[in-house]
């Protein structure tokens, strides 16, 4: 007489009184939600901040550092997110502190919003994908649309104003090209093909606001070029502060201090 190997088990099972484990019932769906994560506080409140949706909307701001971008999130951050939701635990009331830096989680669901305890891997997760919208946000071509001075008091005469850059580009392997209204090269192959005036790498650190240009050798820096600086990105509009790309065509750079971009 054969025995299967199932139904011995499960006499077995049952002869030494072990219960069976239970089969675990999935976990509800927990329907659209709204994650508003943010760091705000300090003697000048700054205020941090990033928003995801379930359907994959997100922004990134930051009023310290001028950052206001928009994106999507990536299919790994909503996975974490949708299992976080069902699990998260109501946040901890805390004593007001004058001046302190907090951090602060929310879920919003069907209209009904809630103040949660984030994890550390959550917080982890909110802060990378903070880090990747601004990343993101600066790729692609821009335009030169305005400067300003370091002294807006002095006036400056039309022959120190340098050529405008025409095209700024931004590549997701740390290279960027810069044109300058009327330079560039055209080639005779079809299409015609515009190679910039230049190239270079660039260097993001996102939660500083800060970036760095680089001309690397044997290929010569142009001139009064400056690459250590800030950035910052409000919509369509980026701004590069104490950069300098290089002049083009008057004597001396001049004396500004931030260059803006609209998205070309």
């Amino acid at each position: 007489m054969k025995l299967h190997t199932a139904a011995l088990c499960g006499g077995l099972t049952w002869a030494l009184g072990i219960a069976a484990p239970a089969a675990q019932s999935p976990r509800p769906d927990p329907g659209e939600w709204t994650i508003d994560y943010a760091v705000a506080g300090g003697i000048a409140f700054n205020l941090h901040a990033l928003r995801v949706t379930r359907q994959g909307d997100l922004t990134a701001t930051d009023r310290r550092l001028r950052m206001d971008v928009a994106g999507r999130a990536s299919e790994e951050l909503l996975a974490k997110l949708n299992a976080f939701v069902g699990t998260a635990r109501d946040a901890k009331k805390a004593p007001p502190m004058p001046d302190a830096i907090g951090t602060s989680l929310s879920i919003a669901v069907q209209g009904r919003q809630r103040d949660v305890e984030p994890t550390r891997e959550i917080t982890v997760a909110l802060e990378s994908a903070w880090d990747d919208a601004v990343r993101h946000a600066l790729l692609g071509s821009w335009t030169q649309s305005g400067w300003t001075l370091c002294n807006p008091s002095v006036q400056m005469a039309a022959e120190t104003i340098d050529t405008p850059i025409d095209v700024l580009t931004f590549r997701d392997n740390g290279t960027f090209e810069v044109t300058w209204r009327g330079g560039g090269a055209r080639t005779s192959a079809s299409p015609n093909v515009t190679i910039p005036d230049y190239t270079g790498r660039y260097t993001l650190t996102p939660p500083l606001g800060a970036i760095q240009f680089s001309v690397p050798p044997p290929v010569p820096a142009p001139r009064d070029f400056a690459g250590d600086g800030a950035f910052h990105i409000a919509g369509r509009e980026l701004t590069l502060t104490r950069v300098w790309l290089g002049t083009s065509k008057v004597p001396r750079r001049p004396e500004i201090c931030d260059l803006t971009f609209s998205r070309k």
